[in-house]
């Protein structure tokens, strides 16, 4: 079977107003930035892969820490999408190039 994975990326043009909120609180803070135009969470919530720069960034979702630099691209990250099982990670970049990542925390 074959896995096809789509990545959506947009550009937000106004940040919502969440803080005022009762069902939505902001994670990041100003000393702890999530970054990046482009995030993926894995399938069971507990990760957060961002860009920055030519970097992804994994996120510690419950702890609200970066767990990890991913370096490899020599062009902007634009992309980033988990697998289904949460066991790998794609990342693409204006160097032309789609990098796989895989955890083997899993």
């Amino acid at each position: 079977m074959k896995t096809l994975f789509v990545v959506i990326v947009g550009l937000a043009l106004a940040a919502p107003a969440v803080a005022d909120s009762p069902t939505w609180s902001q994670l990041g803070s100003p000393e702890n930035r999530w970054g990046g135009t482009s995030v993926a969470f894995s399938s069971d919530g507990a990760m957060l892969a961002s860009n920055l720069g030519s970097t992804v960034v994994l996120w510690d979702v419950a702890r609200r820490g970066r767990q990890a630099t991913l370096k490899g691209h020599t062009g902007n990250v634009h992309a980033v999408a988990f697998s289904p099982d949460g066991t790998m990670l794609a990342s693409g970049a204006e160097d032309g190039m789609v990098l796989l990542w895989r955890s083997f925390s899993k």
